[in-house]
């Protein structure tokens, strides 16, 4: 048999009384119907998460790219030339 862990949370009467006519009318027990309901928000929010991360962590590897070659090499000095000539940058 799977290990359960349990869950308290304290809610407003009215938020209460809310849960239970939803679960009933889900047919479901009001601990069916909060574990149903939760898993999609809480899969959104972890996976967001992760999106986040590993955007941080290729930000991370594209700076260290930048990084390792010090020198420009001739397409870089191209485009800052025409940059300065163009105006821009002041």
């Amino acid at each position: 048999m799977p290990s359960t862990a349990k869950f308290e949370v304290r809610v407003t009467p009215d938020f209460k009384e809310d849960l239970l006519l939803a679960a009933e009318a889900s047919g479901m027990s009001l601990t069916e119907f909060a574990i149903r309901n939760l898993r999609p928000c809480i899969d959104k929010v972890l996976r967001r998460e992760r999106e986040w991360q590993l955007q941080e962590a290729e930000s991370l590897r594209l700076v260290e790219a930048l990084r390792a070659d010090s020198e420009p090499n001739e397409a870089l000095q191209a485009a800052a030339k025409r940059y300065k000539a163009s105006g821009l940058g002041e």
